[in-house]
């Protein structure tokens, strides 16, 4: 166990975009961004970030805040079940003894539940488990962001008999956008095209809804079924319901979101 030394920034972002990459949200970390949002944060000294090293290789990666929030928390995922239990046993020792040194109350951690080994360890030290704070999650571009998801999924694409879908959106929550309606096209290549101008589009499969839950849709877990039933979702017609939903279901981002400490001031 031992401190930041300068140099070991590139093993710092390379564990946590590895510890961090499966969860929802997550934009791989560069050198210079940890630097600004960690290194250089009011407050925090080389003594305040602690690595687990092994044969030279970065384990363990940790940074404590002010009055005691720990803003990263990364142990090698790749570990087997044991001794990644242990190196997160070991790691937070070293953060309570930085705490002591500083004269803390108390440690704040905000970590995924879905880590069990860490809540586990966490548990059996004795600290008190409180709901997670909350984030608000808003999409300013659909269009770019079914883009996206199409190129993404590209190959998971489900065959279809339709080869476009119509989504009409309405601004639900969002009074600053204008209501638009967007074509995502399956063949020949997967596109989404803004087509709020134009009275002549296909017909085959149309989608109304606001983008709130468009939102939910995508990105919150929310399923087809259930904005149908609260009449938040519109399908026209009736029989294309499978269809758009095999294919809203390959869309939908699934995995667990998680913001760490150190994205936000």
């Amino acid at each position: 166990m031992r401190a930041y030394r300068p140099g070991d920034e590139g093993a710092i972002v390379e564990l946590s975009n590895r510890c961090l990459a499966p969860f929802a949200g997550w934009v791989p970390r560069t050198v210079d961004y940890w630097r600004w949002s960690t290194l250089q944060r009011p407050g925090i000294g080389p003594l305040d970030i602690l690595l687990l090293e092994s044969g030279g290789k970065i384990l363990g990666y940790a940074a404590l805040g002010r009055d005691g929030s720990v803003l990263d928390f990364c142990v090698d995922p790749e570990q087997p079940v044991r001794g990644r239990r242990s190196l997160i046993k070991q790691l937070i020792g070293a953060l309570e003894e930085r705490a002591r040194a500083l004269q803390y109350d108390g440690l704040t951690f905000s970590e995924p539940a879905s880590d069990r080994l860490l809540d586990e360890a966490l548990r059996a030290s004795g600290y008190l488990v409180e709901l997670p704070h909350c984030f608000s999650l808003g999409v300013l571009n659909p269009q770019a962001l079914l883009q996206q998801l199409l190129l993404a999924r590209r190959a998971e694409l489900p065959r279809l008999e339709i080869s476009s879908l119509v989504l009409e959106l309405s601004p639900g929550a969002y009074p600053f956008l204008l209501s638009s309606r967007l074509l995502l096209q399956l063949e020949p290549q997967p596109q989404v095209r803004d087509i709020s101008d134009s009275t002549d589009y296909p017909q085959e499969c149309v989608l109304r809804l606001d983008l709130c839950a468009l939102t939910e849709l995508l990105l919150c877990g929310v399923t087809v079924d259930s904005l149908l039933r609260q009449s938040q979702l519109e399908i026209r017609p009736v029989s294309r319901v499978p269809e758009a939903r095999k294919l809203l279901d390959v869309l939908a981002v699934r995995a667990r979101w998680h913001i760490p400490r150190s994205d936000g001031f």
